[in-house]
C-alpha cells in the first residue's frame, strides 16, 4: 500500500510547484521517510478541498481497493476515481452503479486487422495478397487483444515482404515459444502470467486444467465441472455439493476473465424439435498458450496430437493424457498443396511418424489417472487396446472418438476406480451389464451413440450423480440411485418402469417428468410432445 500512495503524492507534489523555492513538495515531503499513516495523513490535507481526478490501474482485489479508496477525501468537490481492473467484483464495487462500469470488448476483426496492418506495412496501408491468410491465422489467435496484435506486429514489421511467409507462418505456429524467447513477447507472457498468479491455489489448478482441451475447442460446462470433481481439483464445503461449489469456481474464473463464457445450442436436445441451450467457455489462444506452458513445468499433463508433431509434451510419470487431432490427418495436410516429388516434405512426414512410433505408443501408462480425446476420430486403436493397463484411471473422456468399438467396453468396465465416463459420439451399441461393477462412477455421457437401452445394473451406480442419454429405455428401479440429480431426456415405457406414478416428481432431487406413451393416439406428434413438457 506504501509503494501507491508515495506515488500519488509525488505526482501531487510536481503539480504543486513552489516557484519561489524551485523546489517540488514531493520533495519537502520527505516520502520516503513516511509510512503508510504518514502518507495518507499528507494525502487528506493536499486534497482535502481540491477537487480531483484519480486514476487507479490494474487493481486485483477487493481488499486491495478498499485499502485505497479510504485513504481518499470524500470532500463533495465533484472528485472522480476511475479503476481499471481484470476483475468483476471489484469493477462493481468500486462503482456507484454498475451502468458505470465499462466493460472492455476485443477488436472487430476489421479494427484488428487495421491495427495489425499499420504497424508492419506503415504507410503502404495494406497486407500483401501472399501473406494474408497468414495474416488472418495470426489475428484468429490474438482473438482481438490489442497487446497481442501490437507485440506480434512488431515482430513482424521486419518481414514486410511476400519472400518473408515462412517467417509468418513459423511465428504463427510458435506463439508459445516465442512468448518464453523473444522479448517483444515477453511483457505480453508477464501480464498472463501475473492474472495467472493472482488466482488463489485451488482456481490455479482449474485453470492449468483447461491446457488439456485444443485450441479454439468449445468446452461444454457440465463437462468440464464434473471432469474437475473427477479429478479432485474441487475441496467440500458445508451444505454444499462438489457440483455447487465447481459453479463458484467456474464462476470466480469467469468474473475474473480467465475464461470467455458462451451459449450454444443444445445437441441432444433437437429430438421432436425440443431445443435447449447449455453453457459453454473457451479460453483465449494466448492465455491457453501460457497455461500449456506452464502445465509441461509442472508435469501437470502429457499432451498428444497434431500441433505437437505427433509426439507427446511429457516430463517425468505421465498422469493426465490428452490426445489431440489425427496424426494421419495432419500428415495428409502436409502432404496436401506440395509436389508430390517433394523429399523435403517427405522426410517431414517420415519424422512425424517416427516420432509418433515413439511416443504415445511407447509411454508407461500405468500411472495415467485421466485420458481425455479431442477432435479424434481414428488411429487410437493401438491406444484403446491398451485400456487394460490403466488401473489408476479416475476420468476417461472418449467424446468423438470413432476408434472405440465393443470390445474395448470389456476393459472400460474394468475401470474401477473411474469417476467421469463420456463415450458421447462413439460408435458403440451396447453397454455391458458389468458396467454396475463402477461404483466409483459419478458421471455417464452416452448421448450420439447407438445404444437404445441402458442394462439393469446400471441402478447399482449408488455414486452416479449425473446420466446423459438420449432416446433410449432406462431399467426399472431407477428411483434406487440415491445420488442422482441429473437425467438428460429418456424414454420409459410404460411410465410406470421408474416406479414413480406421479406425473411430474423429484427423487433425490433428481425431477422426473414420466410421460406415457401407450396412448389412444399412439406415438404423440412432435407439436403434442413439446406442448405436454412442463415449463423449466
Amino acid at each position: 500500500m506504501k509503494g501507491p500512495l508515495a506515488r500519488l503524492l509525488l505526482q501531487i507534489g510536481k503539480v504543486k510547484q513552489d516557484e519561489d523555492a524551485g523546489r517540488t513538495h514531493a520533495n519537502q515531503l520527505n516520502i520516503d521517510q513516511m509510512d503508510v499513516e504518514g502518507l495518507s495523513t499528507k494525502l487528506n490535507e493536499l486534497l482535502v478541498d481540491k477537487r480531483y481526478l484519480v486514476v487507479i490501474d490494474d487493481v486485483w482485489s477487493l481488499q486491495a481497493w478498499e485499502a485505497i479508496h479510504i485513504r481518499l477525501p470524500e470532500n463533495n468537490c465533484g472528485s472522480r476515481i476511475i479503476v481499471t481492473t481484470r476483475i468483476e467484483t471489484v469493477a462493481k464495487a468500486s462503482s456507484v452503479s454498475e451502468d458505470l462500469v465499462h466493460r472492455m470488448k476485443p477488436l472487430e476483426q476489421n479494427a484488428s486487422e487495421n491495427l495489425f496492418v499499420k504497424i508492419v506495412f506503415g504507410s503502404v496501408g495494406a497486407c500483401l495478397d501472399g501473406l494474408k491468410d497468414t495474416m488472418s491465422k495470426i489475428l484468429n489467435k490474438c482473438g482481438g487483444l490489442p497487446l497481442a496484435i501490437v507485440k506480434i506486429a512488431s515482430i513482424l514489421a521486419s518481414y514486410n515482404s511476400v519472400e518473408s511467409v515462412e517467417t509468418w507462418i513459423r511465428v504463427s505456429n510458435s506463439i508459445g515459444s516465442q512468448m518464453e524467447n523473444h522479448p517483444t513477447l515477453e511483457g505480453m507472457r508477464q501480464v498472463i502470467t501475473l492474472s495467472y498468479g493472482y488466482l488463489p491455489h485451488h482456481l490455479k489448478a482449474c485453470m492449468l486444467y483447461l491446457s488439456i482441451f485444443p485450441e479454439d475447442y468449445v468446452i461444454a460446462k457440465d463437462r468440464l465441472l464434473y471432469r474437475w470433481i473427477a479429478e479432485g481439483l474441487v475441496a467440500e464445503k458445508r451444505g454444499l455439493t462438489l457440483f455447487d461449489v465447481a459453479e463458484e469456481y467456474f464462476d470466480e474464473l469467469i468474473s475474473r476473465n480467465m475464461i470467455q463464457l458462451d451459449k450454444l445450442p443444445r445437441r441432444s436436445w433437437t429430438y421432436y424439435g425440443y431445443r435447449r441451450t447449455e453453457e459453454v467457455c473457451r479460453v483465449h489462444d494466448i492465455m491457453l498458450e501460457v497455461m500449456v506452458s506452464k502445465s509441461q513445468e509442472a508435469n501437470f499433463v502429457c499432451l498428444v496430437g497434431r500441433q505437437y508433431g505427433g509426439g507427446g509434451l511429457a516430463r517425468g510419470l505421465v498422469r493426465r493424457l490428452s490426445v489431440h487431432g489425427n496424426v494421419e490427418d495432419e500428415e495428409e495436410r502436409s502432404s496436401s498443396g506440395r509436389p508430390p516429388n517433394n523429399n523435403n516434405n517427405k522426410k517431414a512426414v517420415e519424422q512425424r511418424r517416427r516420432v509418433r512410433r515413439g511416443g504415445i505408443e511407447a509411454m508407461n501408462l500405468q500411472h495415467v489417472r485421466s485420458l481425455g480425446t479431442f477432435e479424434v476420430e481414428k488411429g487410437l486403436g493401438k491406444l484403446l487396446d491398451r485400456l487394460g493397463e490403466f488401473r489408476l484411471l479416475r476420468l476417461l473422456d472418449l467424446e468423438g472418438c470413432k476408434s472405440l468399438r465393443n470390445k474395448h467396453m470389456r476393459d472400460v468396465c474394468r475401470l474401477y476406480l473411474v469417476r467421469f465416463l463420456s463415450l458421447r459420439g462413439t460408435l458403440i451399441n451396447v453397454i455391458p451389464s458389468e458396467i454396475g461393477d463402477l461404483e466409483c462412477l459419478e458421471s455417464l455421457d452416452v448421448q450420439e451413440t447407438r445404444i437404445h437401452s441402458m442394462p439393469p445394473t446400471v441402478t447399482k451406480l449408488s455414486k452416479l450423480e449425473r446420466l446423459r442419454v438420449d432416446r433410449l429405455y432406462l431399467p426399472l428401479w431407477l428411483g434406487n440411485m440415491k445420488a442422482l440429480r441429473k437425467v438428460d431426456f429418456a424414454l420409459s415405457k410404460p411410465a410406470t418402469t421408474f416406479r414413480l406414478p406421479e406425473r411430474s416428481v423429484s427423487c433425490n432431487g433428481c425431477s422426473f417428468y414420466v410421460l406415457n406413451w401407450r396412448t389412444a393416439g399412439g406415438i404423440p406428434t412432435k407439436r403434442s410432445f413439446c406442448m405436454s413438457l412442463p415449463p423449466p
